[in-house]
């Protein structure tokens, strides 16, 4: 026959431990903050400048991509970015600029066309809720 002890006081304790860390991990899990939509913006480096003459790849020191309020500089030879669009549509376009020791040393080229991003999330808050009206 066995007996059974009672709990003591560091058996509470471990088991309040047990449930805090428990509660812990269920509000980190749950409270994790979504990732706002990114947009990839994807381009072709160009092969000429603009006198037709050949632009080596080697040449290309960095694109630039950019859209109202803000832009990121991507180092030569990758060819695209991704950028946070937490909300509404964001139109980007890119730049390149040549190195310094290029045929035209430091040169940056003019905007490429635009390309516009939607997330599909409109930039507001949700409406209220509970609205009531009373005498």
């Amino acid at each position: 026959m066995s007996t059974r002890r009672p709990m003591s006081v560091v058996d509470w304790l471990c088991i309040a431990a047990t449930v805090v860390i428990i509660g812990l991990l269920f509000i980190s899990f749950k409270g994790e903050a979504q990732t706002p939509p990114a947009a990839t913006v994807k381009w072709v480096m160009p092969t000429q400048y603009n006198d037709d003459s050949a632009l080596p790849l080697a040449d290309i020191a960095k694109s630039t991509v950019k859209w109202p309020g803000g832009s990121l500089d991507v180092p030569a030879p990758t060819a695209s970015a991704s950028v946070p669009v937490p909300c509404g549509d964001r139109v980007f376009t890119v730049t390149v600029t040549t190195k310094a020791t290029a045929k035209y040393p430091n040169a940056t080229s003019g905007d490429s066309a635009q390309v516009t991003f939607a997330t599909g999330v409109t930039c507001a808050p949700k409406a209220p809720t509970g609205i009531e009206a009373t005498r």
